[in-house]
């Protein structure tokens, strides 16, 4: 929309390299200026690191908080979420045609506390930049990494440099072809507090994702594009 503020719903991508969210802001800004600011919600993982941290921040980045997307649009200004986290980001290479919001509904809620509409954000080729093989969730679980670093999987990946190797490292995104597409928003009403309101909502976001997905893998080449 030209004006208000909205939720973009994306899918998540290419494990830690956040080059989805990158260029999303890159397309809002160019189509609307740089007054329309765009913050995307990072996992706490971002911040571990001092000087990734004050880099995330630079590039408007926010940690994934409810009060902190909810200042943003109160604010005026538009808020990036992935929903589905590491379990998206890191689904394995069969799964990339596959929608993964992981249940996680807090986006609804956020929604429609803040009185802003939903625009769901599709992208695919970004997980052909690398390849995961398995998410390595009974590993993770061993490992207590729940509790650590606030993740249950461990997933090990195909990546240049590394080669097979755990996928928790910065790696260099293989040359791919990457289509991205903003869809119509989706309205939100009802209260936060009515678990049947904001199940409908997260179905019809899930719903209209999956089948934009669907739609742009059609004919797809993996690497190549259509």
């Amino acid at each position: 929309p030209d004006t208000g503020p909205v939720l973009i719903v994306g899918n998540h991508s290419a494990g830690l390299m956040p080059l989805d969210a990158l260029f999303a802001i890159d397309a809002v800004r160019n189509t609307h200026g740089k007054q329309r600011r765009i913050y995307s919600l990072v996992h706490d993982f971002a911040y571990m690191a001092p000087r990734v941290g004050r880099l995330a921040r630079r590039i408007g980045t926010l940690r994934a908080k409810p009060g902190n997307a909810r200042a943003a649009l109160d604010s005026g200004h538009h808020v990036l979420v992935y929903p589905g986290g590491d379990q998206d980001a890191f689904r394995t290479f069969q799964e990339r045609k596959k929608i993964v919001l992981a249940g996680r509904k807090g986006f609804v809620r956020l929604a429609m506390e803040a009185g802003v509409p939903i625009v769901p954000l599709v992208s695919v080729g970004l997980h052909e930049s690398f390849f995961v093989f398995s998410k390595g969730e009974t590993i993770a679980k061993k490992l207590g990494l729940r509790e650590h670093l606030r993740t249950d999987i461990l997933p090990f990946a195909l990546s240049f440099p590394w080669g097979f190797a755990p996928a928790f490292f910065p790696f260099v995104p293989l040359p791919t072809s990457i289509e991205m597409e903003f869809c119509e928003p989706i309205a939100v009403s009802g209260s936060s507090l009515d678990d049947d309101a904001v199940q409908a909502i997260y179905d019809q976001v899930e719903k209209v994702m999956q089948e934009t997905m669907d739609r742009l893998y059609e004919n797809r080449i993996p690497l190549m594009g259509r």
